[in-house]
């Protein structure tokens, strides 16, 4: 009796194992019900500027050579951006376009745009990249590491490896997104050959309104040489305003004007 019972249970999980394949599912893992590393990735993109229409204000304050600042009016829609200088007045007019993951400068001294690479150092330990938004999303590949803790709050941590090396800012980063918040807290980055360049801590003091709900936004970013620890560089974005942005602002034929 009681191997018929065994084989009975063996044939009714055979049946129903049988019905998950067919439906093309598998037994729950760790992360049955939990969200996917695309979907965490998006919503932490969209914390940093990954939205239809939006403004802000950037200053950029380093130490390296004494105490440098430099500020910008940026527009941005979805990884498309525009970045013009306001600050310090020798700098007014200079301009940086990001279309298509394409990154070109302008000022009112050169005739034409001219491309630039996302790499480029800009001010500091802050790269010409760091402005825009950096789809983490669909620019690298993602493999997720056990979770840690920063600063007492949970984090899901990931490996992330840059798709086209050629037009990405960073090769490699390591990047903590919290948990309850699902905004990148921390990053690591680095070279090729496994070189840890700097790291950055974020914070999201702002909030921003999409589609009648409170978001999340960016409000600094605290870069610290790994080498030279004494060197930093702060990313501030402040003002953040939600509002369409035309597809003109975007034209590299409309930069000089």
């Amino acid at each position: 009796m009681a191997d018929r019972t065994t084989r009975a249970t063996r044939a009714r999980w055979c049946v129903v194992l049988g019905v998950v394949a067919c439906l093309g599912l598998a037994p729950a893992t760790s992360r049955a019900g939990g969200p996917s590393d695309l979907e965490i990735l998006q919503r932490a993109d969209r914390a940093r500027g990954n939205l239809s229409g939006i403004s802000w204000d950037v200053k950029i304050v380093s130490n390296d050579h004494g105490f440098r600042e430099q500020d910008f009016y940026v527009r941005a829609r979805e990884f498309d951006v525009l970045a013009q200088t306001t600050f310090p007045p020798r700098y007014k007019g200079s301009k940086i376009l990001m279309v298509n993951k394409n990154m070109m400068f302008s000022s009112p001294n050169i005739s034409k745009p001219v491309p630039i690479s996302q790499r480029q150092k800009l001010q500091g330990l802050a790269a010409y990249g760091d402005i825009p938004a950096t789809n983490y999303a669909s620019d690298y590949r993602s493999r997720r590491l056990p979770p840690e803790h920063v600063d007492g709050e949970l984090c899901w941590v990931f490996d992330l490896t840059a798709k086209d090396k050629k037009r990405s800012t960073y090769d490699r980063v390591r990047y903590w997104v919290s948990q309850s918040r699902f905004v990148g807290i921390m990053a690591e980055f680095y070279t090729v050959s496994g070189m840890c360049l700097k790291k950055a801590r974020m914070t999201f003091d702002n909030t921003v309104d999409v589609d009648g709900q409170p978001q999340a936004f960016i409000s600094q970013i605290d870069f610290k040489d790994k080498l030279r620890p004494k060197l930093m560089t702060t990313m501030s974005f402040s003002s953040p305003s939600i509002k369409p942005i035309p597809a003109y602002v975007f034209n590299p034929n409309l930069m000089s004007r």
